[in-house]
């Protein structure tokens, strides 16, 4: 039996929703992130300009001509015109690239359920059991409790299995607290890291420390997380 199989036939009773619906808080984030890329692109074409302006100015100084950039606005919006597909064409390189690059290495995402006729609250608020990583034609099914330990990186978390790392595009903040029954604790501002996983612990003068986990790596321990650490690794009363 194929992994994805296995996987239809444990969820059977419990249909998983793809249900993807366009909300008002992410068409705001759109507009942002157009927005930042005009900001971007504007300022990007205001030094270009400048800098371009200033150099000719001085090459024709050495050689005692005048240079005449033209009509400042005509000449200006020829060149942001220009500078702007060059940004375009500079930025949608890069999403390429960035598919390819996470089609290549796997992205994961939560193995939802359909909770609208669920009234517990908490169902919707804890990790899923397994995440649902796409690779390439393939799909595969990483159990969360294998992740060892988990690291910021701008608007996604990596996740360290002992078989690979995959990104999810996930807040540290709500992963940890989302995956605090599975073991999930964060330890610094950009790690986290599943307790079961913690061999030893080291400490510095400072206050702060290093995690050696089960898999050989080190995760940096911040004094500001020390303590809740420590509590979390106390025996109960």
């Amino acid at each position: 039996m194929g992994i994805l199989e296995c996987f239809e036939h444990r969820f059977a009773r419990h249909p998983i929703n793809y249900r993807y619906t366009y909300t008002r808080s992410e068409s705001k984030v759109g507009a942002t992130w157009l927005g930042w890329h005009f900001a971007f692109a504007s300022l990007f074409s205001v030094a270009h300009v400048s800098l371009m302006v200033a150099f000719r100015k001085l090459v024709y100084l050495f050689s005692e001509r005048n240079y005449d950039f033209g009509i400042w606005l005509n000449e200006f919006i020829y060149e942001y015109r220009k500078d702007v597909w060059g940004y375009i064409a500079l930025i949608t390189f890069y999403y390429i690239a960035r598919f390819g690059y996470q089609r290549l290495i796997g992205e994961a995402s939560p193995i939802t359920r359909d909770t609208s006729q669920v009234t517990n609250d908490n169902v919707a608020s804890t990790l899923p059991d397994y995440l649902l990583v796409k690779k390439l034609n393939k799909e595969f099914l990483v159990q969360v409790t294998d992740i060892q330990r988990v690291e910021a990186s701008g608007n996604y978390i990596n996740l360290n299995t002992h078989v690979g790392v995959y990104p999810l595009r996930y807040t540290l903040g709500r992963f940890c607290e989302e995956g605090a029954h599975q073991g999930f604790m964060r330890v610094h501002r950009s790690h986290a890291v599943r307790i079961p996983a913690i061999v030893s612990i080291s400490y510095e003068e400072t206050g702060d420390g290093t995690i050696m986990l089960n898999n050989g790596q080190s995760v940096a321990l911040s004094r500001r997380y020390k303590d809740d650490l420590k509590q979390a690794l106390a025996p109960n009363q």
